[in-house]
């Protein structure tokens, strides 16, 4: 689809979608099957819209963000079947090669054999945008005159055992996953830019999982996954990025009524490539997060995590670290504040520029102001201040993000 006419459509759907948001409602059930739509609105200022590091290549720009989704779902007996689509179309007014239009579909089903036996099937398909300035354009952001555009699509099937009120279950899965880039994809001289073809890859995974209720409200977890990807592409001279993955972590869910609830879990991580020529990587990894509700109308949030992955650009794997808080408070039964901070960490191997190894940290700062006019709608007035600071150069930038929102149920 050319940008301009996503731009037209970006139109046509904001007049088609602007009559219902008078009228919201919560949803309904016809013929068995209940139905949800919504549709959010974000319009707003960016001032770094590329990422740039020199504030003489920054682009600042007004934008506007549309978001409907439709959910379907029904329940017969004791099993569930859903479907769920979701558009997003962007329009930059200062940036149109920068416009795009996202599409989201997944379908989540549950089939019960019997009291103690079911089948788990999730199917996604993501047709998507990545900005300027970011993943495999971070540095190179004025060597490309558009977003990139990919496909992702996954596969997962799981077998589990155990009664819903059993005190022990035992969860068998299996998944493919897919990404392919749509865009330049022929790019093969490194100064010009990536070609994105080198980034599309396929794996699966496998993995079992066993949960057992220790006491009333808390749950033991054991889980081993193993991963096996696979490049599709190779750019000349670079070593194969092919390589298998072991992950096995133990830890505890809880949820302890109307206070707090979460998950943890401690593990090791085994990450090795298929080429000799290749760092793998042997250690710890973790998952953690909770939720406190100090009053009934305040919620905080911590989530942290650490993992090894794959990089965009150069370099073997990196070591990704993050950290997030995020407090929510009512004011008054419809006024609340909604603020938040994200630090994210990736300390990279084998990526090096003019003899200096890649590290970076990002601090994402979030503070909103909203008022929910029914359970429908809700509008919030967003900040959100962006700080990278990176060894290598043209790689760090500082953006800021206004923002308002509005989200309608339907």
């Amino acid at each position: 689809m050319t940008r301009k006419s996503q731009s037209r459509f970006f139109s046509f759907m904001v007049c088609m979608l602007a009559s219902p948001i008078v009228t919201a409602t919560e949803g309904r059930v016809v013929n068995g099957v209940n139905i949800k739509t919504d549709v959010g609105l974000e319009v707003g200022h960016n001032d770094n819209l590329l990422k740039a590091e020199r504030s003489s290549d920054e682009v600042a720009t007004e934008y506007a963000i549309l978001s409907p989704q439709i959910s379907l779902a029904i329940s017969p007996k004791d099993n569930y079947f859903a479907v769920r689509y979701r558009l997003s179309a962007g329009e930059y007014f200062s940036s149109k090669d920068d416009n795009f239009i996202d599409h989201d579909l997944s379908s989540n089903n549950l089939i019960r054999l019997s009291l103690r036996n079911a089948i788990k099937l999730d199917l996604k398909y993501k047709y998507q945008h990545e900005e300027r300035g970011s993943s495999i354009t971070a540095g190179s952001r004025n060597r490309y005159d558009e977003p990139l555009e990919y496909s992702d699509t996954s596969a997962r099937a799981t077998y589990i055992y155990g009664a819903p009120s059993a005190k022990g279950k035992l969860s068998l899965f299996a998944q493919w996953h897919k990404l392919k880039y749509q865009n330049f994809r022929n790019i093969d001289d490194i100064a010009i830019g990536y070609s994105t073809r080198f980034n599309d890859y396929d794996d699966i995974s496998t993995g079992v999982e066993f949960i057992n209720a220790w006491r009333r409200n808390a749950k033991l977890v054991l889980s081993y996954i193993y991963n096996n990807k696979n490049y599709d592409y190779l750019r000349s001279g670079e070593l194969r990025k092919d390589s298998y993955n072991h992950l096995l972590y133990a830890g505890l869910d809880w949820d302890l009524v109307e206070k707090t609830n979460g998950y943890i879990r401690l593990g090791v991580q085994d990450k090795n490539f298929k080429d000799g020529g290749r760092e793998d990587f042997t250690g710890f990894s973790w998952l953690v997060g909770a939720n406190w509700k100090p009053v009934n109308h305040s919620n905080i949030r911590l989530e942290t995590s650490q993992i090894t992955k794959d990089p965009d650009q150069d370099g073997d794997y990196l070591r990704q670290t993050v950290y997030s808080l995020n407090w929510k408070h009512f004011w008054h039964s419809q006024i609340y504040s909604d603020v938040g901070i994200d630090y994210t960490q990736d300390d990279y191997t084998g990526a090096y520029q003019n003899g200096v190894l890649r590290e970076e940290d990002l601090t994402k700062y979030k503070l909103a102001l909203g008022y929910e006019f029914s359970r429908n709608i809700d509008t919030h007035l967003r900040l959100t201040v962006s700080d990278k600071e990176s060894s290598w150069d043209l790689y760090g930038y500082d953006q800021n993000l206004w923002s308002l929102i509005v989200k309608v149920k339907f």
